[in-house]
């Protein structure tokens, strides 16, 4: 492990949880921007001296879930770019981009420029997604990696959503491209009650989290406030608490 950092998803657009982002993760080396509006970045004095990460297109507000489809990337990948370039702003290390989006059904090779011109930018990390009909598997993001010269992020909770994969195999697989891990549990049922729960008493999340622990590369939580319930759960494994 390199750096353990969280998402200010722990917080999402709720700015009176400010105050339980600083007291809770002072441990924190690295904070991973979303789901804020820049203009509140100032008001998070606990990155200060921080390392720091953002992830697009939260950093910028959208009613739905993004979808670089054939009817809306262009949209969307506007508000990538601007992410792209308020993270160069504020000296971020590094732009996470899900790319394709979760349940794509269109062919993703027809939107490679997009990430062309992200990496012109800055560090890009590709984020791993879920339920893709033509991108999906471990070959597919190595080939991406090497094709584009890029690196990953990979999120545990997409890997265990979408049944075509095995997690441990992904993982070594991609290793030498990996740089970040999103670390939440998910199955279907309970995604859809508590997106981003942090812990689980399932032995193959753990063990997971056991084989992450291990590897060369940040350690992001990304629990969601309707999910904290549990973190504490999550910080004693990890050691922090």
């Amino acid at each position: 492990m390199q750096r353990l950092g969280v998402s200010t998803s722990v917080i999402k657009s709720d700015l009176r949880m400010i105050r339980y982002l600083t007291e809770k993760f002072k441990f924190s080396n690295l904070f991973e921007i979303g789901f804020i509006d820049p203009k509140y970045i100032n008001n998070l004095n606990v990155i200060k001296g921080k390392s720091i990460g953002v992830h697009s297109p939260f950093i910028f507000k959208l009613k739905n879930h993004p979808k670089l489809t054939h009817s809306d990337y262009h949209f969307t990948f506007s508000k990538i770019l601007r992410s792209a370039y308020f993270a160069k702003q504020i000296k971020s290390e590094y732009l996470i981009v899900h790319y394709p989006d979760t349940l794509q059904n269109d062919d993703w090779n027809k939107n490679l420029f997009l990430l062309e011109k992200l990496s012109s930018i800055l560090k890009i990390r590709i984020e791993n997604t879920y339920g893709n009909k033509f991108f999906y598997s471990e070959k597919d993001y190595k080939n991406l990696c090497q094709d584009l010269n890029l690196k990953l992020c990979i999120d545990i909770g997409h890997l265990l959503l979408d049944e075509r994969i095995k997690p441990f195999k992904f993982i070594e697989f991609l290793e030498e491209y990996i740089e970040e891990f999103h670390i939440y549990y998910a199955d279907k049922k309970i995604y859809k009650i508590c997106h981003h729960k942090p812990w689980s008493e399932n032995k193959y999340y753990i063990e997971l989290l056991r084989l992450i622990m291990k590897l060369d590369a940040d350690i992001v939580i990304e629990s969601t406030p309707q999910c904290n319930k549990d973190l504490d759960k999550l910080l004693k494994f990890l050691g922090v608490i």
